[in-house]
């Protein structure tokens, strides 16, 4: 080894060496009010851990060994309680306006262009983020906002979904068909658009979120960079074609159809904002519903009396 790759090494294990320790230090202050953990690594945490192993093992392990449903981790790019159990999942959905502040990832606060989440002062009564205006205003979003919205285009798109790829096939793989039903939904429901595109793009957007957030060639989050900055560009296209079309009196359809009508009752927001909006519950909407919807399919096939009961119109929930 030359005298360069001696001294470099040297230099990275110093750095690193010091990092830990700078890191140590701040924990003995830091967590004097956590619950038991690790932070891991410098700088990595305990991602690693946390990607190449499934996440129930992840949890059982660090349970098992703290005898707490309650620790503390460091995953992500950032520190992390973990609450396990039913006892937390009821005191997270039930105390989410209370107790519970919903917090982004940094993956989400940078695909999403959301501000860092620092203190603020406490807004006047009644005010609410511009952000969240349009949408409210409009209850599109509310169950019988989205039936009414949709109408019969759920049930149209469904038929057309299950004669093309399903009706006659002796073999079909579930998987790939159920994300392009729901592919297809978003994009009519969100856009107004009956033919989708940039499927890439939001898969790779989905994944991105649970990366490590380290841009370097070749990773998920450069990957996840590059696909929010297409879908935001797609959606600022579209946003501005409908705006077009409705200072020329034509009809449109689709979310953003009408979260744009709503500037002429003077709900303004600017289209990155719009498009960050848009995206966001477009991501949400797609990847998650399509896994759950797969493995629906796949228990209710290894469940014969569930599906006859499915067929003949007699399951009871």
């Amino acid at each position: 080894m030359n005298i360069f790759m001696q001294s470099l090494l040297l230099t990275v294990i110093t750095l690193t060496v010091s990092i830990y320790v700078l890191q140590k230090r701040r924990r003995k202050v830091a967590t004097k009010a956590l619950p038991p953990g690790s932070s891991g690594w410098p700088l990595v945490g305990e991602t690693h851990q946390f990607l190449f192993t499934k996440t129930e093992p992840f949890i059982q392990e660090r349970v098992k060994k703290y005898s707490s449903e309650i620790f503390h981790t460091n995953i992500l790019g950032g520190p992390t309680v973990v609450l396990h159990g039913p006892a937390a999942n009821k005191f997270v959905s039930t105390n989410e306006t209370k107790l519970v502040k919903v917090w982004y990832l940094k993956t989400q606060r940078r695909f999403f262009s959301i501000p860092d989440q620092t203190p603020a002062p406490k807004p006047e009564p009644r005010q609410e983020p511009a952000s969240a205006a349009p949408v409210k205003i409009l209850g599109i979003l509310k169950p019988e906002g989205i039936a009414r919205f949709m109408r019969n285009k759920i049930e149209s798109t469904m038929h057309q979904h299950f004669m093309t790829h399903w009706e006659g096939k002796t073999e079909v793989k579930a998987y790939p068909l159920v994300k392009a039903f729901t592919f297809t939904l978003v994009w009519q429901f969100f856009l107004g658009i009956d033919e989708p595109k940039l499927a890439s793009e939001f898969e790779n957007l989905y994944f991105g979120i649970y990366s490590v957030p380290v841009n370097f060639p070749g990773s998920a989050y450069r990957r996840a960079l590059k696909a929010s900055a297409a879908i935001r560009k797609e959606i600022q296209f579209l946003i501005k074609e409908k705006i077009d079309a409705l200072s020329k009196g034509q009809s449109v359809d689709g979310l953003l159809a009408h979260v744009v009508g709503a500037e002429q009752g003077g709900k303004y927001v600017p289209r990155f904002e719009l498009s960050n909006i848009i995206m966001g519950m477009m991501n949400s909407s797609y990847m998650p519903i399509a896994v759950t919807l797969a493995f629906m399919i796949k228990h209710i096939g290894q469940r014969p009396d569930i599906y006859h009961k499915i067929l003949s119109g007699n399951l009871r929930l």
